[in-house]
C-alpha cells in the first residue's frame, strides 16, 4: 500500500496525477512541519582574486549593454554570471550581482539564493526572501512567472513545507516544473519510492517532452541520494533507458554522462564505463554539426579520464581539434566559442594546462571576427564563466587580452 501523507499528495500533484486549475491566489510563505531529509552541502571556500576578476569582467561587460533595445539580452547575460556563482557555491556574490538585474531574472535569482541557503543548512531570512520573490512573480508573465514560482516551490520543499509548495506549484506549465520536481525528488522519503515510480511512469506516458525530461531528472536525483541501494538504482536506470529513445540524442548523452558521474562517485568504474559507451555510441552519426558534436565528445573524454582511460580521452580531444579546424569555415562565428571553450576545459581536466590556455586564446580571438559587440560579450561571458566553474586561471597574457576586449565593447551592439 502506498504511503499516504501530505508529502505524498504533493508528489502526486508534482507528477501530474493531479492538475491545477488555472491561476491560483498567491499563497503566503510560512514554515512547514517536516524536517528536511537531504544532506546539507558544505559552504564554498573563498573565491580567489583571479576568478573574482573574471566574474566582474564578464558582468561589467554585459552591463554596459544599453537596455534599449537590449534589455532581455543584457539581463540574460547578467544571469549567466549569477548562475556561475550559484554553481560554485558563492551565494552572496550571486545575490550581489543579481541586485543589478532589472527584470524577472532578479526575483528568480533571489528564490534560487534562498533554496541554496537551505542546501547549506542556513535558514535565517529564507522565508522573507521567498515571500519577496513570490510577490515579484506576480509582475511577470507566462513562463517567466512559472519559472520563479517553481524555484519558490523548490525552496518551500527544502524548508519542509510540502503543502505550501504544492500550492505555489499548482498550475505550473510542464516546461517549468524542473526546480520543484528536483527538490521533491531530493526530499521524498524512501518509503514513498513506489509512489515516485508510479507517478514518473504516468508522467512519461503522457508523451509530453518536458514532463518526460523532468521525470528522468527525478530518477537521476534519486539514484544520487541512495548510492548503496543497488536494486532500486537498477530499476530506475532501466526506466531511463527504456524510455529515452523518445528524447533527442544530445539529451540522452547528457543523462548517460550524469549516470557515469554518479557511478564514479560510488567508485563503480565498470558502470561508469558502461554509461560512457552508451553516450559514445550516440555520437557516431552523420547528423552532428561540429559546434554540437565537439562539446559532447569533450564531456565524454573528461569522464573517460576520470576512470583512467586518459589515452583514449586525449586521442578524442585531438580528433576534435582537427575537426574544428577542418570545419571552421562552416561554423558561424557566433558559435565558434561554443565549440572551443569546452575543448579548453577538457584539456584542463586532463591536466594539460598549456593546451587549455592556447585553445582559450584562440576562442577569444575567434570571437573578434564579429563586428557587433553583443555576440562578443556573449563569448566573453562564456569564457569567463567556464574558467571559473572549472577552476581554470588564465595566464597574464590571456587575462590582459580579455580585459582589452571587454574595454572595446560598444556600438554597434
Amino acid at each position: 500500500m502506498l504511503h499516504e501523507s501530505t508529502r505524498t499528495a504533493s508528489l502526486l500533484l508534482l507528477l501530474g496525477l493531479v492538475t491545477g486549475c488555472g491561476e491560483s491566489a498567491t499563497p503566503k510563505v510560512s514554515a512547514g512541519s517536516r524536517t528536511p531529509t537531504s544532506l546539507h552541502a558544505p559552504a564554498a571556500p573563498a573565491l580567489n582574486a583571479t576568478h573574482r576578476d573574471l566574474l566582474d569582467l564578464a558582468f561589467d561587460a554585459v552591463s554596459a549593454m544599453p537596455t534599449n533595445p537590449h534589455a532581455k539580452n543584457r539581463a540574460r547575460g547578467q544571469s549567466e554570471v549569477v548562475d556561475t556563482c550559484f554553481e560554485i557555491g558563492q551565494l552572496e556574490l550571486a545575490l550581489h550581482y543579481a541586485e543589478r538585474i532589472d527584470n524577472w531574472r532578479k526575483p528568480l535569482a533571489e528564490a534560487t539564493y534562498a533554496a541554496a541557503l537551505l542546501d547549506q543548512g542556513r535558514t535565517e531570512g529564507v522565508e522573507s526572501i521567498l515571500e519577496r520573490a513570490l510577490a515579484s512573480a506576480e509582475q511577470a508573465e507566462g513562463w517567466r512567472k512559472d519559472r520563479i514560482r517553481s524555484q519558490v516551490a523548490a525552496g518551500l520543499t527544502k524548508m519542509g513545507d510540502d503543502s505550501r509548495a504544492s500550492s505555489v506549484a499548482d498550475g505550473l506549465s510542464g516546461s517549468e516544473l524542473g526546480p520543484y520536481q528536483r527538490a521533491m525528488a531530493s526530499h521524498v522519503p524512501a518509503e514513498d519510492m513506489d509512489t515516485l515510480l508510479a507517478g514518473i511512469d504516468r508522467q512519461i506516458a503522457t508523451g509530453d517532452f518536458e514532463l518526460h525530461r523532468h521525470a528522468l531528472q527525478s530518477l537521476i536525483v534519486w539514484i544520487g541520494r541512495f548510492p548503496d541501494d543497488a536494486e532500486s538504482r537498477r530499476e530506475m536506470e532501466d526506466r531511463i533507458v527504456d524510455s529515452w529513445s523518445r528524447l533527442p540524442a544530445q539529451m540522452r548523452i547528457e543523462f548517460a554522462l550524469e549516470l557515469a558521474d554518479l557511478a564514479l562517485v560510488r567508485s563503480d568504474e565498470s558502470r561508469a564505463r558502461y554509461w560512457v559507451e552508451q553516450a559514445d555510441g550516440l555520437l557516431h552519426g552523420p547528423s552532428w554539426v561540429p559546434e554540437h558534436r565537439i562539446p559532447l565528445v569533450c564531456s565524454v573524454a573528461a569522464v573517460r579520464a576520470r576512470y583512467g582511460d586518459a589515452g583514449r580521452a586525449e586521442a578524442d580531444l585531438k580528433l576534435m581539434e582537427r575537426l574544428y579546424h577542418e570545419q571552421r569555415e562552416n561554423i558561424a562565428n557566433i558559435y565558434r566559442a561554443d565549440a572551443l571553450v569546452p575543448l579548453a576545459v577538457a584539456w584542463h581536466r586532463l591536466g594539460d594546462g598549456d593546451r587549455a590556455q592556447q585553445v582559450l586564446w584562440f576562442a577569444v580571438e575567434e570571437s573578434q571576427e564579429n563586428p557587433n559587440s553583443r555576440p562578443r560579450v556573449d563569448d566573453l561571458i562564456l569564457v569567463c564563466c567556464a574558467m571559473v566553474e572549472s577552476d581554470l586561471a588564465p595566464n597574464a597574457q590571456l587575462l590582459n587580452r580579455m580585459r582589452e576586449i571587454a574595454a572595446s565593447m560598444g556600438a554597434p551592439w
